[in-house]
């Protein structure tokens, strides 16, 4: 039997808080790269732009695979 939870919009946020920290806390990448940077001899600014650095590669990397999956899924439309 199905039920109908009622959340509001803070319980909602709540949710997706903690699921992405969860999410955050598993992911390998993330642990690595705060190990590096805490233990890293660098500056601040050396940090900073490190991590824009990384960001900016997983931007492009996500902008990528939503491209090909547009692609994927507009072939198979048109079969």
């Amino acid at each position: 039997m199905k039920r109908i939870i009622r959340l509001t919009e803070s319980d909602l946020a709540r949710i997706v808080r903690k699921t992405l920290k969860e999410d955050k806390d598993k992911n390998p990448l993330y642990n690595d790269i705060k190990d590096l940077l805490r233990d890293s001899y660098e500056s601040k600014e050396s940090k900073v732009y490190m991590l824009r650095q990384i960001a900016d590669e997983i931007e492009s990397d996500m902008k990528l695979r939503n491209d090909v999956s547009k692609r994927w899924s507009k072939e198979k439309e048109g079969r």
